[in-house]
């Protein structure tokens, strides 16, 4: 909701596989090391989709 065709928070669109992996490292640091987003936990992300993320970035960050 936050990075979509609607709100690019950041000027950054997650809503294909293409931009998904471009953003890989981002979407990392942002939600595995500093925890930072989702902003304020808005969608209620668990500490294991957090480490989904994780471990889905330490593979290669491919999403096909």
């Amino acid at each position: 909701m936050c990075h979509g065709d609607q709100v690019q928070m950041k000027n950054i669109r997650l809503d294909s596989e293409q931009t998904i992996e471009q953003h890989a490292q981002q979407i990392y640091q942002q939600v595995v090391v500093t925890r930072q987003m989702p902003m304020n936990n808005a969608t209620g992300i668990t500490e294991d989709e957090r480490q989904l993320i994780k471990r889905w970035y330490e593979a290669g960050a491919s999403v096909q």
